[in-house]
């Protein structure tokens, strides 16, 4: 089952402005329900660097890792999120980050998950609820990080 969430947010800074806080990716990245570090590997974030994320479920944490796809300063980045077992265990999935320019003081953030469901013996409603669970999960925390934390 293929997996797409997105979130829209309209922000009320410039994209520059949000883009201080977006790039920076460590940080940025651990705004999801379940990233709890999250490491670029040699050096600073650009296109091509690996990465780890810490995640933590259910009280559980793992590691996960992946590669920084698209780095484009100031528009936005694009990584994968893997299993340690395999690249198709465990969901695997692609963060993108999107800036939108929509003035001099407003600007929209958009990110989207996309990924594929592998466990098959999970009920199809099942997943549409989790997912929706956690998308709008994602959507609070982001809200929240960029309510009080982004100054234009």
């Amino acid at each position: 089952m293929h997996v797409k969430l997105r979130i829209e947010l309209d922000v009320a800074v410039s994209a520059s402005a949000l883009w201080r806080r977006a790039g920076d990716f460590a940080a940025f990245a651990r705004i999801d329900p379940f990233h709890r570090a999250v490491t670029v590997l040699g050096g600073g974030p650009r296109q091509g660097a690996p990465i780890t994320l810490e995640h933590r479920v259910l009280g559980h944490s793992f590691l996960r890792h992946g590669r920084i796809l698209r780095w484009d300063r100031g528009k936005g980045y694009a990584f994968s999120d893997l299993s340690a077992r395999g690249k198709r265990r465990g969901f695997p999935h692609v963060f993108k980050v999107a800036l939108e320019p929509r003035g001099e003081r407003a600007s929209r953030l958009v990110v989207e998950v996309r990924g594929k469901w592998t466990a098959p013996w999970t009920p199809r409603w099942l997943v549409r609820a989790w997912l929706s669970f956690v998308g709008a999960w994602h959507r609070r925390l982001l809200e929240e990080a960029l309510r009080g934390g982004v100054e234009g």
